[in-house]
């Protein structure tokens, strides 16, 4: 009855995204340019199984994806209901990790459905759930989610298993395969280990609270279990930092300095605890300010409020074990997406909860089910037992509420831009919406956002290239190089801006100067179909190849 139930709200919460349509921010490049994916057969398996595409390693993703285009094709309602069935799977295998758990505290049977429900709804239903959901190419996050729990339970079962005599039965590798099958989904897995200890710890009580009694032999026999999970998550660890490095994704330290890293990894602890606690102002982009002020309110209230909940966990650890357990999963499960190991152009994102909150909502389920057992027991009376649940449930509507609205952000490029600039507005956010603009035909509302950009932060090149793109399409290329050359002073290797200069010198017959910035694209993109095109079509121009030469295909910054 509890599982039915968490199934039913959840895809009554994301069911509305089968109306959602591609959006402009890596959806293109992960699905409508890229035709590597479509199909299960050799060629596109190999592909999965090789390629770093968008800075990721995740063939058990791909995998869901190409059966999604057997059965769909393009059609984006497919993907949907794809990902938010993946999902409500998640919340009903939630329910029933909670479940387990639970039953280490109490056999009450209404205690442990209520408990367990209440875990997996606050999970399945909360906004910030949305942009792993609703964003198809956020799928790498609702199956590695499922595919962890999965591992957790059987996890559970294999120590059971251990408890009666069978060691390394084969519910233990059933769970170190699952693992590894969530790893090659998404890497965000890797602290997966980091749960089973604290699982250990409390409730199953197989490793001691005090860490300086961990190396007795009781406790080494539960330390070999984990090596091959630890081997795994380094592993998955090394393959995501190469993933990332092969596009350039990441962050060097002398870009981004060790404080400032720091700075930025307490504010992700604090910022995702506050929109949990408060899902409002939700943007699909919270971009990094263009410069960092550590000495600013946020970073100074984040590293106070981590510092003392750190403190107030350990000083009562023994008087609240769950809720250390807890803090500590999440805050390790999120340095892999902070700012210890920044990349992209977000200071922090919404999707990164997925994996991390998974601790608090199995926390939430506990304390359901503290209430249910002081209602049984007459320890609280009926009339706030009654309270109590409609309270619960009117917070479960709400949710839900909140969720419809926010999936409504994802409908299409004009509502997630202009959403987004409107509650985070930044140089991203705005070159984005002039981008919509622009093909809108709104010239003059599209160089004003391209201008907002460039006030934003000078330094990023999105302003400059849209201001280029502008340009272009009013058939002004002179003022168009201007703004691209701007932009690759600010950034030497933007793709984008470099393949527009090379358009426009195309366009104006400048055949030898735009073979050099196609040129200069094909090394920084040599698998990009359009870049190698547009070398092509230069190269027939200059004699160099033969054919004939059509118009080489501008390529609009990707968001």
């Amino acid at each position: 009855m509890g599982a039915a139930l968490v199934a039913f709200v959840a895809v009554i919460a994301y069911v509305p995204t089968v109306a959602n349509d591609w959006v402009r921010w890596d959806d293109p490049e992960t699905f409508l340019n890229n035709p590597n994916y479509r199909g299960l057969g050799l060629a596109q398996l190999r592909w999965m199984a090789t390629t770093f595409h968008m800075g990721h390693y995740i063939p058990v993703t791909w995998l869901t994806l190409g059966l999604d285009y057997v059965l769909w094709g393009m059609n984006a309602a497919g993907y949907h209901v794809t990902s938010f069935v993946i999902h409500a799977a998640a919340a009903v295998a939630l329910y029933y990790l909670a479940r387990r758990i639970l039953a280490f505290f109490t056999t009450d049977a209404a205690a442990l459905t209520t408990g367990a429900a209440g875990a997996a709804l606050f999970f399945a239903v909360h906004p910030l759930r949305v942009e792993s959901v609703a964003w198809v190419t956020e799928r790498r996050d609702v199956l590695s989610g499922l595919l962890a729990v999965v591992s957790v339970i059987a996890y559970l079962r294999s120590v059971r298993d251990g408890d009666a005599g069978r060691r390394w039965s084969r519910w233990y590798w059933a769970s170190l395969v699952l693992f590894a099958v969530a790893l090659l989904s998404k890497s965000i897995t890797v602290s997966l280990p980091v749960a089973l200890v604290l699982l250990d710890i409390h409730p199953l009580r197989r490793l001691p609270g005090d860490p300086r009694q961990w190396l007795t032999r009781a406790a080494r026999r539960v330390w070999i279990e984990k090596v091959p999970f630890f081997a795994l998550a380094a592993a998955g660890a090394v393959l995501a930092i190469l993933a990332n490095r092969a596009i350039g994704n990441l962050s060097p330290v002398s870009g981004i300095t060790i404080p400032a890293r720091l700075a930025l990894t307490v504010h992700s602890i604090a910022f995702y605890i506050v929109k949990t606690l408060v899902p409002a102002a939700l943007s699909p982009l919270y971009s990094m300010p263009a410069v960092l002020y550590l000495t600013e309110w946020p970073f100074v209230a984040s590293g106070i409020g981590v510092v003392a909940v750190t403190i107030v966990l350990l000083w009562r650890r023994r008087a609240w074990p769950a809720v250390l357990s807890a803090w500590t999963f999440y805050v390790i499960a999120v340095l892999p997406v902070s700012g210890l190991l920044q990349n992209g152009p977000q200071i922090a994102a919404d999707r990164y909860t997925y994996f991390p909150m998974l601790g608090f909502a199995l926390l939430a389920g506990g304390g359901i089910a503290q209430l249910t057992l002081a209602w049984r027991a007459g320890r609280l009376a009926p009339s706030h037992a009654l309270v109590v649940a409609g309270a619960g449930t009117a917070l479960v509507v709400t949710l839900v509420g909140v969720t419809w609205y926010q999936i409504t952000v994802w409908r299409d490029n004009e509502a997630l831009w202009s959403h987004a600039h409107h509650v985070a507005p930044s140089s991203s956010s705005a070159a984005a919406l002039a981008q919509v603009r622009l093909e809108q035909g709104r010239y003059e509302d599209a160089m004003a956002l391209a201008r907002q950009s460039i006030r934003l932060n000078p330094a990023a090149p999105a302003g400059y290239n849209m201001a280029g793109l502008i340009f272009q399409e009013l058939k002004q290329p002179e003022r168009a190089l201007v703004q691209f050359r701007k932009a690759l002073e600010m950034s030497p290797n933007d793709l984008p801006a470099r393949t527009n200069l090379g358009v426009t010198f195309y366009d104006l017959e400048r055949w030898n100067e735009a073979l050099d910035e196609f040129d200069r694209a094909f090394k920084l993109a040599p698998n990009d179909p359009k870049v190698r095109e547009n070398l092509v079509a230069v190269l027939i121009r200059l004699g160099l190849a033969p054919g004939n030469a059509g118009p080489v295909k501008a390529i609009f910054r990707p968001w």
